[in-house]
């Protein structure tokens, strides 16, 4: 059973795009939020975004907490 999803701010020049196909391999890992201020696409599967400038945004937090549905969150 996968108990986590991670969220994960992206911006340009990140190490973003090397870090995510490990944690997608982790059979602990249910989902990946990537946070951006642009559109992500395409996403590989079990990855979801939320447009924002960056997560300590209460607003960002809560529309990523509206998309967890695991018991555990990574951010």
């Amino acid at each position: 059973m996968r108990k986590i999803t991670i969220a994960l701010s992206f911006q340009a020049h990140s190490r973003c795009a090397i870090t995510l196909p490990s944690l997608l391999q982790s059979p602990l890992v249910e989902a990946v939020i990537i946070v951006h201020h642009r559109t992500c696409k395409p996403l590989p599967p079990r990855c979801e975004e939320v447009r924002a400038a960056s997560i300590p945004s209460g607003r960002t937090i809560m529309r990523i907490l509206d998309k967890v549905k695991t018991p555990y969150l990574l951010m």
